[in-house]
């Protein structure tokens, strides 16, 4: 057993620990020589929004993934929250900045050197993550580009667009958290402070930056996010992808069909009850956009949530709707559109898949079926039977089927750079012009013109996505610590993936 970054886990009794950089290899062969037929490779970059979670929940558990379609699959830790993404100020850039995505960067070094010893190829290495870890891959992609340490990318639900985190915003948050932890810098926080003292304040500094930064200065889904350090990233998230200053591997982008319910599922306002106008506009006015851009987006037909809905008790599903393009959707189509630009092996999926009774509440549970934020996790790594979820409501879902498919089209992609399942091969992307995207449900099937484009389009002349801001979500809410060590709040039931 090995130390996680952070707590949240729902393991019983996880340590927690800086001295967190470890990783998990799961292998269908253990080669006892030199081997030609080496196997792909698949690192997966947890998420967790860049301060909590780790590579060992069951939920992660590779060997489903990896003996489908043989392949080598490797899960990795990295460093999180201040210490992972706050720089050090008193240090050099290539010493004190950035160190979340140096260690995933020496984690990938580490593999490109030693996963022969494991029966994988060095030269054939897939990156792929989801939500905070999503965004890490898009990171990776545009971090020293001609590095190549891996030859295949999978973003999944890397959305919330908005790049590195501004270098002003970077230096207050670092001042902020140092104040309250008492030091003047983070070594002084490293060997003075206890863990929980550091998750501590790091829950103050959330509370506390809201109050601080105008609204949309900070994306308080991902408070932590590396930044501009001219040393690692050297410059403008936008302006590189703009340039085809990345690397260019073919690559996957995905999201699910209603990501943001998983975001609405944690208010206490919205979660156990259908969702009312009323209530949803007060929550963009509050939490995404502020009264004037609310008021546009209702005075706006065309992005099918306004003044019409005024009269009627349930709008949760055209809510999860808008508020999944203003997150997650329609970023992800910007970010496929800007690879698509110098890079034609771009494909893009959309998750309408969702199990009953996943996450759980009146929103992405109960048999909605909703297709949530994560909701592909448990078809992906056929771990369903460790998320609470009955054998009788997987049966009614054909699960096992779900999961058998997903699995192929991932180990497909690896093995031979195409998205393709049972001889049928899905389209790429091909451009903003065409915008292809396989819809992935009970019967996948490419269509033309991409999801909800035209929204997003309106979305983006009206400037909405610089304006997002997320309510921080306090750690307390999801997992009780004490004395470095995780208190189990949803005990999970372990079972086979048949």
């Amino acid at each position: 057993m090995t130390p996680n970054a952070t707590p949240d886990l729902p393991n019983p009794n996880y340590p927690i620990s800086e001295d967190c950089l470890y990783l998990n290899i799961y292998t269908p062969i253990l080669p006892e020589n030199e081997s030609p037929d080496l196997l792909p490779v698949v690192v997966w970059i947890h998420g967790g929004s860049n301060y909590f979670g780790g590579s060992s929940l069951p939920f992660y558990f590779g060997m489903n993934l990896a003996t489908r379609r043989p392949l080598v699959v490797v899960s990795i830790n990295y460093r999180l929250g201040a210490l992972g993404f706050l720089s050090d100020l008193s240090k050099a850039s290539d010493i004190g900045s950035n160190q979340a995505m140096r260690d995933q960067l020496m984690a990938l070094d580490w593999v490109r050197e030693h996963i022969k010893s494991f029966g994988g190829d060095p030269e054939r290495v897939t990156i792929f993550g989801e939500s905070s870890g999503g965004s890490a891959v898009m990171s990776l992609i545009q971090t020293n580009p001609e590095k190549g340490l891996f030859s295949q990318a999978i973003v999944q639900s890397g959305g919330t667009w908005s790049g590195w985190q501004r270098p002003h915003v970077q230096a207050d948050l670092t001042r902020m958290f140092l104040d309250l932890a008492g030091c003047n810098d983070l070594d002084c926080v490293k060997n003075n402070r206890t863990m929980g003292e550091i998750l501590e304040y790091q829950g103050l500094l959330f509370s506390k930056a809201q109050e601080v930064f105008p609204r949309g200065e900070v994306n308080f889904i991902e408070p932590f996010r590396p930044f501009i350090d001219h040393d690692l990233i050297t410059e403008d998230w936008t302006a590189a992808l703009e340039a085809g200053r990345y690397r260019k591997v073919p690559t996957l982008v995905t999201y699910t069909r209603d990501e943001f319910g998983l975001i609405l599922k944690t208010n206490e306002t919205l979660k156990d009850k259908p969702i009312d106008y009323s209530t949803a506009v007060e929550f963009l006015a509050t939490f995404l956009l502020g009264e004037e851009r609310t008021r546009q987006v209702l005075d706006t037909p065309e992005l099918g949530f306004n003044r019409s809905l005024i009269h009627m008790s349930d709008v949760t599903d055209p809510f999860i709707q808008l508020t999944t393009d203003l997150g997650y959707r329609c970023s992800s189509e910007i970010y496929a559109g800007f690879l698509d630009r110098h890079n034609r092996d771009v494909w893009e999926v959309s998750w309408d898949i969702g199990l009953p009774q996943f996450i759980g509440g009146m929103i992405c549970g109960n048999g909605t079926k909703r297709a949530c934020h994560a909701a592909e996790l448990p078809i992906l790594f056929g771990s369903a039977n460790y998320a609470n979820i009955s054998s009788s409501a997987l049966a009614s879902v054909n699960y096992y089927q779900q999961a058998r498919n997903t699995i192929d089209l991932y180990s497909n992609f690896v093995h031979d750079g195409e998205v393709w399942i049972n001889a049928t091969y899905y389209l790429r992307r091909n451009g903003n012009a065409v915008r292809n995207v396989l819809h992935w449900d009970d019967t996948p099937a490419s269509t033309r013109g991409g999801v909800r484009w035209e929204i997003c389009q309106k979305m983006d002349e009206m400037n909405l996505y610089d304006r997002l801001y997320y309510p921080y979500l306090p750690l307390g809410d999801r997992a009780n610590t004490k004395d470095g060590y995780i208190s189990l709040q949803y005990p999970m039931v372990a079972g086979p993936f048949d």
